[in-house]
């Protein structure tokens, strides 16, 4: 998750730590929270700006493993489960997920060369047939467009009934594994650097939600079998 360029600096910011169950993070380029896995906050250093509003939390869990047919499920405090937040590093924290349906990382940690917010999601369950699993991106403001490579290049705003709570896989919809998410003033953009060429997709927007993206990271076939997901940076 980048947030754009701050001024170049020769003593390079890359603070990830844990304190009252949050994550904060600050970079040369952004500032962010990040609570029970869902980014509550992430700001620009270049222009100051907000970019994420305020939403509900209990409405979802910021990890969910997605079964066949797009069922979604989460792993999470949402079946009598709990979110705890930990320190591994100096540069490096992470998320832990229990619930019943499953559990889950989210890995946080910031890049100092380029300024940019690392998010690491993965997850497990008993039950087979896991597809995917999904980090979910809530509360982006309204008047959020996103432009991303979706059949040769999109730039619309996220609550446009062509994009509200559609799903686009990676090569056949979404050609690259990348979306710009545009402000009034500024805004940011999520990217995925796999060298691997990993199964991945980009859910945009919920049943009843606009301003939310889902980002999936697809397990290997066959599905029938899989029982887990996860291993690609955000």
């Amino acid at each position: 998750v980048g947030a754009g360029m701050a001024q170049a600096s020769s003593n390079r910011v890359a603070k990830v730590a844990v304190g009252g169950g949050v994550i904060r993070i600050e970079t040369t380029t952004l500032t962010a929270s990040i609570e029970k896995g869902f980014i509550t906050s992430l700001k620009s250093k270049a222009t100051g700006e907000e970019f994420i509003a305020g939403f509900d939390r209990a409405q979802s869990d910021a990890l969910q493993l997605i079964y066949r047919q797009g069922e979604a499920v989460d792993v999470g405090e949402q079946r009598f489960g709990q979110v705890e937040a930990r320190q591994v590093s100096e540069g490096r924290a992470e998320f832990i997920f229990h619930n019943w349906n499953g559990d889950g990382v989210v890995a946080v940690s910031a890049d100092p060369e380029s300024g940019d917010l690392l998010i690491e999601p993965s997850a497990f369950s008993s039950r087979p047939g896991v597809r995917s699993c999904r980090w979910l991106l809530k509360g982006l403001r309204p008047g959020t467009k996103l432009a991303a490579p979706l059949y040769q290049g999109v730039s619309l705003a996220l609550d446009d009934p062509l994009l509200k709570n559609s799903h686009w896989a990676w090569p056949m919809g979404w050609e690259a594994g990348m979306a710009v998410l545009q402000t009034g003033a500024s805004g940011f953009w999520v990217h995925c650097q796999d060298d691997r060429y990993r199964y991945k997709a980009m859910h945009v927007g919920g049943a009843a939600e606009a301003y939310q993206i889902g980002f999936d990271t697809e397990g290997y076939g066959p599905m029938d079998d899989n029982l887990a997901a996860g291993g690609l940076a955000w």
